[in-house]
């Protein structure tokens, strides 16, 4: 079962998430996250952006279709 915590650790870890990543890899649907992330930016952790979330050239993450959408970032040390 995904919780806060989890969450928070995993974008503590990767830095730069999009919620179709988060959904896979914690196996749920958006609607189980989006509260959760909401949490998180309320509080100031997390911030919504939408843009390239991409930090490589285009063809190395082969995921550039998904990092021009909406993505989340931890911006707390």
């Amino acid at each position: 079962m995904m919780s806060l915590i989890a969450l928070k650790q995993h974008l503590q870890t990767v830095k730069i998430a999009t919620l179709s990543g988060m959904c896979a890899i914690f196996k749920t649907q958006p609607a189980a996250i989006e509260p959760m992330l909401d949490f998180w930016i309320k509080k100031g952790c997390v911030r919504r952006s939408q843009g390239n979330a991409c930090s490589t050239p285009c063809g190395t993450c082969m995921q550039c279709g998904v990092a021009k959408n909406e993505y989340y970032e931890w911006v707390m040390d």
